[in-house]
Protein backbone atom coordinates (compact mmCIF):
# COMPACT_ATOMS: atom_id res chain seq x y z
CA UNK A 1 0.00 0.00 0.00
CA UNK A 2 1.51 3.32 -1.08
CA UNK A 3 1.54 6.12 1.47
CA UNK A 4 -0.25 9.42 0.90
CA UNK A 5 2.18 11.42 3.03
CA UNK A 6 5.59 11.09 4.66
CA UNK A 7 6.41 12.39 8.15
CA UNK A 8 9.88 12.39 9.71
CA UNK A 9 10.04 12.25 13.51
CA UNK A 10 13.16 12.49 15.67
CA UNK A 11 13.56 11.70 19.39
CA UNK A 12 15.82 13.98 21.45
CA UNK A 13 16.86 14.02 25.09
CA UNK A 14 19.59 13.11 27.54
CA UNK A 15 21.15 9.66 27.64
CA UNK A 16 19.16 7.17 29.73
CA UNK A 17 15.76 8.91 29.55
CA UNK A 18 14.27 6.01 27.58
CA UNK A 19 14.23 7.33 24.01
CA UNK A 20 15.26 3.97 22.61
CA UNK A 21 12.68 2.20 24.76
CA UNK A 22 9.91 4.46 23.43
CA UNK A 23 11.24 3.94 19.91
CA UNK A 24 11.43 0.15 20.26
CA UNK A 25 8.01 -0.12 21.90
CA UNK A 26 6.29 1.85 19.16
CA UNK A 27 8.14 0.34 16.22
CA UNK A 28 8.31 -3.30 17.29
CA UNK A 29 6.15 -3.50 20.44
CA UNK A 30 9.13 -4.71 22.47
CA UNK A 31 10.77 -3.53 25.68
CA UNK A 32 14.33 -3.96 26.92
CA UNK A 33 15.31 -3.07 30.46
CA UNK A 34 18.81 -2.14 29.34
CA UNK A 35 19.59 -0.73 25.92
CA UNK A 36 23.06 0.30 24.77
CA UNK A 37 22.91 3.15 22.28
CA UNK A 38 25.90 3.73 20.01
CA UNK A 39 24.71 6.48 17.64
CA UNK A 40 21.48 6.70 15.63
CA UNK A 41 18.75 4.19 14.78
CA UNK A 42 16.22 4.55 11.97
CA UNK A 43 12.95 2.72 11.47
CA UNK A 44 10.23 3.07 8.84
CA UNK A 45 6.63 2.46 9.84
CA UNK A 46 3.45 2.76 7.82
CA UNK A 47 0.25 3.71 9.65
CA UNK A 48 -3.31 4.68 8.77
CA UNK A 49 -4.93 7.71 10.42
CA UNK A 50 -8.41 8.90 9.42
CA UNK A 51 -8.33 6.67 6.34
CA UNK A 52 -5.04 8.28 5.28
CA UNK A 53 -1.92 6.15 4.80
CA UNK A 54 1.20 7.77 6.26
CA UNK A 55 4.82 6.70 6.00
CA UNK A 56 6.71 7.48 9.22
CA UNK A 57 10.47 7.86 9.15
CA UNK A 58 11.58 7.60 12.78
CA UNK A 59 15.03 8.57 14.07
CA UNK A 60 16.29 7.69 17.56
CA UNK A 61 19.34 9.66 18.70
CA UNK A 62 21.88 9.02 21.42
CA UNK A 63 22.04 11.60 24.19
CA UNK A 64 25.81 11.58 24.55
CA UNK A 65 27.64 14.82 23.82
CA UNK A 66 30.10 13.11 21.46
CA UNK A 67 27.30 12.21 19.02
CA UNK A 68 25.81 15.71 18.69
CA UNK A 69 27.92 16.64 15.68
CA UNK A 70 26.52 13.58 13.89
CA UNK A 71 22.82 13.88 14.51
CA UNK A 72 22.52 17.66 14.23
CA UNK A 73 22.36 17.04 10.50
CA UNK A 74 19.03 15.28 11.08
CA UNK A 75 17.49 18.28 12.84
CA UNK A 76 16.72 20.02 9.57
CA UNK A 77 14.93 16.94 8.22
CA UNK A 78 12.53 16.61 11.14
CA UNK A 79 8.83 17.38 10.73
CA UNK A 80 8.07 16.39 14.31
CA UNK A 81 10.24 16.18 17.43
CA UNK A 82 9.72 14.30 20.69
CA UNK A 83 11.72 15.84 23.55
CA UNK A 84 12.05 13.11 26.18
CA UNK A 85 12.97 13.42 29.86
CA UNK A 86 13.07 10.94 32.73
CA UNK A 87 10.40 11.57 35.38
CA UNK A 88 12.79 10.25 38.03
CA UNK A 89 15.73 12.47 37.02
CA UNK A 90 15.17 16.27 37.36
CA UNK A 91 18.43 17.06 35.55
CA UNK A 92 17.08 15.46 32.36
CA UNK A 93 14.06 17.75 32.55
CA UNK A 94 16.27 20.79 33.11
CA UNK A 95 18.20 19.96 29.93
CA UNK A 96 15.10 20.18 27.72
CA UNK A 97 15.67 23.89 27.11
CA UNK A 98 19.14 23.17 25.75
CA UNK A 99 17.82 20.50 23.38
CA UNK A 100 14.99 22.73 22.20
CA UNK A 101 17.35 25.65 21.66
CA UNK A 102 19.73 23.55 19.56
CA UNK A 103 16.81 22.25 17.52
CA UNK A 104 15.38 25.72 16.83
CA UNK A 105 18.75 27.01 15.65
CA UNK A 106 18.51 24.64 12.69
CA UNK A 107 14.78 24.00 12.42
CA UNK A 108 12.17 26.46 13.64
CA UNK A 109 9.19 24.85 11.88
CA UNK A 110 9.13 21.31 13.28
CA UNK A 111 6.25 20.48 15.62
CA UNK A 112 7.71 19.61 19.02
CA UNK A 113 6.17 17.95 22.08
CA UNK A 114 7.66 16.94 25.43
CA UNK A 115 7.27 13.49 26.99
CA UNK A 116 8.01 12.49 30.57
CA UNK A 117 8.95 8.82 30.45
CA UNK A 118 8.91 6.08 33.14
CA UNK A 119 5.52 6.59 34.80
CA UNK A 120 5.89 2.95 35.92
CA UNK A 121 8.35 4.26 38.54
CA UNK A 122 5.73 6.34 40.35
CA UNK A 123 7.28 5.85 43.78
CA UNK A 124 10.50 7.55 42.70
CA UNK A 125 9.03 10.23 40.43
CA UNK A 126 10.94 13.47 41.04
CA UNK A 127 9.53 15.82 38.36
CA UNK A 128 5.98 16.87 39.23
CA UNK A 129 3.30 17.92 36.75
CA UNK A 130 3.52 21.62 37.68
CA UNK A 131 6.98 22.47 36.27
CA UNK A 132 6.35 20.27 33.24
CA UNK A 133 3.08 22.04 32.42
CA UNK A 134 4.62 25.45 33.08
CA UNK A 135 7.52 24.69 30.75
CA UNK A 136 5.12 23.43 28.07
CA UNK A 137 3.02 26.62 28.28
CA UNK A 138 6.09 28.89 28.20
CA UNK A 139 7.32 27.30 24.98
CA UNK A 140 3.89 26.63 23.47
CA UNK A 141 4.35 22.85 23.54
CA UNK A 142 2.12 19.94 24.41
CA UNK A 143 3.13 17.75 27.34
CA UNK A 144 2.60 13.99 27.79
CA UNK A 145 3.62 11.27 30.23
CA UNK A 146 4.40 7.74 29.15
CA UNK A 147 5.83 4.37 30.10
CA UNK A 148 7.68 2.35 27.49
CA UNK A 149 7.74 -0.56 29.93
CA UNK A 150 3.96 -0.61 30.45
CA UNK A 151 3.19 0.60 26.90
CA UNK A 152 1.36 3.63 28.32
CA UNK A 153 0.43 6.38 25.82
CA UNK A 154 3.12 5.26 23.34
CA UNK A 155 0.91 4.91 20.28
CA UNK A 156 -1.11 7.97 21.25
CA UNK A 157 2.01 10.17 21.42
CA UNK A 158 3.43 9.22 18.02
CA UNK A 159 0.07 9.38 16.26
CA UNK A 160 -0.90 12.68 17.88
CA UNK A 161 2.37 14.27 16.78
CA UNK A 162 1.87 12.91 13.26
CA UNK A 163 -1.60 14.46 13.09
CA UNK A 164 -0.24 17.80 14.30
CA UNK A 165 2.41 17.79 11.56
CA UNK A 166 -0.20 17.10 8.87
CA UNK A 167 -2.52 19.71 10.38
CA UNK A 168 0.27 22.28 10.17
CA UNK A 169 0.73 21.37 6.52
CA UNK A 170 -3.01 22.08 6.07
CA UNK A 171 -3.63 18.60 4.77
CA UNK A 172 -7.16 17.21 4.82
CA UNK A 173 -8.80 15.65 6.74
CA UNK A 174 -6.57 16.76 9.63
CA UNK A 175 -6.72 20.50 8.98
CA UNK A 176 -10.32 20.52 7.72
CA UNK A 177 -11.59 18.72 10.81
CA UNK A 178 -10.19 21.45 13.05
CA UNK A 179 -11.96 24.15 11.02
CA UNK A 180 -15.25 22.25 11.19
CA UNK A 181 -15.01 22.02 14.96
CA UNK A 182 -14.66 25.81 15.15
CA UNK A 183 -17.73 26.25 12.93
CA UNK A 184 -19.73 23.89 15.13
CA UNK A 185 -18.76 25.90 18.22
CA UNK A 186 -20.10 29.05 16.57
CA UNK A 187 -23.37 27.31 15.69
CA UNK A 188 -23.84 26.21 19.31
CA UNK A 189 -24.22 29.82 20.53
CA UNK A 190 -27.55 30.38 22.32
CA UNK A 191 -29.80 32.41 19.94
CA UNK A 192 -31.36 34.21 22.91
CA UNK A 193 -27.95 35.73 23.68
CA UNK A 194 -27.47 37.15 20.19
CA UNK A 195 -28.09 40.92 20.00
CA UNK A 196 -30.57 42.20 17.38
CA UNK A 197 -29.09 43.74 14.24
CA UNK A 198 -28.34 47.45 14.21
CA UNK A 199 -30.75 49.40 11.96
CA UNK A 200 -29.43 52.53 10.33
CA UNK A 201 -31.95 55.41 10.08
CA UNK A 202 -31.27 58.58 8.06
CA UNK A 203 -30.73 61.72 10.14
CA UNK A 204 -33.51 63.68 8.38
CA UNK A 205 -36.07 61.03 9.36
CA UNK A 206 -35.00 61.22 13.00
CA UNK A 207 -35.22 65.00 12.93
CA UNK A 208 -38.73 64.86 11.45
CA UNK A 209 -39.94 62.49 14.15
CA UNK A 210 -38.58 64.73 16.90
CA UNK A 211 -40.34 67.80 15.46
CA UNK A 212 -43.64 65.90 15.31
CA UNK A 213 -43.42 64.93 18.98
CA UNK A 214 -42.39 68.41 20.21
CA UNK A 215 -45.33 69.97 22.23
CA UNK A 216 -46.65 73.43 21.33
CA UNK A 217 -45.81 76.22 23.78
CA UNK A 218 -48.61 78.38 25.15
CA UNK A 219 -48.62 81.98 23.98
CA UNK A 220 -47.63 84.31 26.77
CA UNK A 221 -49.95 87.18 27.78
CA UNK A 222 -48.78 90.75 27.64
CA UNK A 223 -50.79 91.79 30.76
Amino acid sequence: MSANHKVTIILLGESGVGKSSLFLRYCKNKFREHHIKTSIDKFDKQIVLRDTTIHLELWDTAGHERFKAIYKGYFKKADGVILVYDLTQPNTFNMLSSWLSELRELNDTAVAIIVGNKTDLQKVTAVSDVPAMTYAQDYDLECFKASAKNNENIEKIFEHLTEKVLEKRKIAPFFVEVEKEKEQEVQKVDPDKILPPVVSVPNDVIKLEIEKQKPKQKESSCC
